[in-house]
């Protein structure tokens, strides 16, 4: 898997075919918006949430089921164990959503449970990820499909994010997963 825009991606593909002798076949391939946060959007994030870690043997399994670009579980548990990742319950203690991060520190695999939806779950938890990658000093961002009208839409309008721009222009990036 490569996040990149369009000129990475297809270098990163041309790259593993010379290196192994054969051609790769795309089996995903999002266009997605990058969204990071300024120093003054993670200042003011810094202030009065706490973060709930996902308990990766309690929740692990479910998180991966729901993870549509896992790879498998005990990867995803893997990610869960060494990257930061948080979590929202419902009152009775279950798990309701989540956002964990990726090697880069990017915010991904955000998910809320569609009958959760609504209340402001997903921003909650997302805002309390990036509250925890903010305070080890890591940039924050995260990728949002473009076809994900309504989160694109929310963090367009978010005093937290800010749409990478190239020269006044969207920089388009790509998360394209290859097979070969």
């Amino acid at each position: 898997m490569v996040s990149a825009d369009e000129v990475i991606v297809d270098a990163f593909r041309s790259l593993i075919a010379e290196l192994l002798g054969r051609s790769c076949k795309v089996i995903v391939d999002h266009e997605v918006g990058m969204f990071y946060m300024t120093a003054s959007q993670r200042e003011e994030l810094l202030s009065g949430y706490t973060v709930e870690p996902v308990d990766v043997d309690r929740d692990g399994d479910t998180i991966h089921a729901l993870w549509k670009n896992g790879i498998s579980a005990e990867i995803t548990k893997e990610r869960l164990r060494r990257f930061p990742s948080t979590c929202v319950r419902d009152s009775s203690g279950q798990l309701v959503g989540w956002a964990m991060s990726g090697r880069f520190g990017q915010i991904s695999n955000e998910f809320v449970l569609p009958e959760h939806r609504g209340k402001g779950l997903g921003k909650a938890v997302e805002l309390a990820l990036a509250k925890a990658l903010a305070w080890k000093g890591r940039r924050v961002f995260k990728y949002v499909e473009m076809t994900n009208e309504v989160v694109f839409a929310s963090s367009m309008r978010s005093p937290h994010w800010t749409l990478w721009r190239e020269d006044g222009v969207r920089k388009t990036m790509f998360f394209r997963k290859f097979e070969v």
